[in-house]
């Protein structure tokens, strides 16, 4: 039993070694643009996990937007991804750029998400206040628009004249 578990190791092993390289595919995708649209893929897969229905509905087929975005086909897409799968440490660097920028795109939607909630709970805080307290704010308002419009009928003169220049 043990040199069986041995034979089966040493094949598996050795099997590994030989593995087939993939050659560049004449219509290789460049880099960057593969990176681009393996973050829009990316974005894509968020948005199917949250509405699916919703995209079902509409009739959107989000593989034909990435086609039609980049001008590429699901031949050119896979052969590029298959290709770029092979060298392990090329693709981890692109899809830790991928995440890069999602990462800045997440902190980027926070940031405006807070914004929206701050001035939400603002404008609930002025709602909740007492009613005295808006009618002191309202009466405040007309204590100024009527001083206001009590310079506007004085002349410029008088204005002087009262202030003493």
């Amino acid at each position: 039993m043990r040199y069986l578990v041995v034979i089966l190791m040493l094949w598996a092993i050795l099997g590994c070694q030989d593995t087939e390289q993939i050659e560049k595919p004449k219509d290789l995708i460049a880099q960057p643009l593969m990176e681009d649209i393996l973050y829009d893929i990316a974005l894509i897969s968020g948005a199917r996990t949250l509405s699916v229905s919703q995209l079902k509905r509409t009739g959107i087929k989000p593989d034909s937007i990435i086609y039609a975005k980049y001008g590429v086909d699901s031949l050119q897409l896979a052969n590029s991804m298959n290709y770029y799968a092979v060298d392990f440490d090329l693709y981890t660097a692109m899809n830790q750029e991928v995440e890069r920028r999602l990462a800045l795109e997440r902190k980027t939607l926070d940031s405006i998400l807070e914004r929206m909630k701050q001035e939400r709970d603002s404008l609930r805080a002025f709602r909740l206040q007492p009613k005295e307290q808006v009618d002191q704010f309202r009466d405040s308002l007309r204590l100024q628009e009527d001083a206001n419009e009590g310079l506007l009928e004085q002349s410029p003169t008088s204005i002087l004249d009262s202030t003493g220049i």
